[in-house]
């Protein structure tokens, strides 16, 4: 007894979330006498072999909350993808430490010493101003 499978397709299902997991099949012919084939599929994909002078195409590897292995690029010099550990985990020194402070200053507006100086200037200008409704002048 023989299978015969004409016409499987999985394109129209391509955007429901349990299509998503599933390969995608373009064609699958199966005849009585034992004819194969699979046109256009992943399968044909992942079977196709690298040349020797292709270095094997690189990705990050580690682990995900999936629990497969990430298939982003590494970072260049790097191992790891920028979301598995190949940015930088900030300044350690006192100088890097001022330098990145330095960097990341915008304006001041709220900055202790701006405050404080602030208050000063209101504080001495309700004095002035005490001063001048006691003399009668306001």
């Amino acid at each position: 007894m023989a299978w015969v499978i004409l016409g499987v397709s999985r394109s129209a299902d391509r955007g429901t979330s349990a299509s998503r997991s599933l390969p995608k099949y373009s064609n699958i012919n199966l005849a009585s006498g034992g004819d194969f084939s699979m046109g256009h599929t992943n399968l044909s994909r992942a079977t196709q072999t690298c040349s020797s002078h292709e270095s094997p195409p690189q990705s990050c590897g580690a682990r995900t909350r999936r629990g497969t292995a990430c298939q982003k690029p590494p970072l260049a010099g790097k191992t790891r993808c920028r979301l598995h550990g190949g940015l930088s985990t900030g300044p350690r020194t006192a100088e890097g430490k001022a330098r990145i402070a330095a960097a990341q200053w915008k304006h001041g507006r709220r900055s202790k010493g701006f405050t404080e100086a602030r208050k000063q200037i209101w504080a001495d200008l309700r004095a002035v101003e005490a001063r001048m409704r006691a003399d009668g002048l306001i």
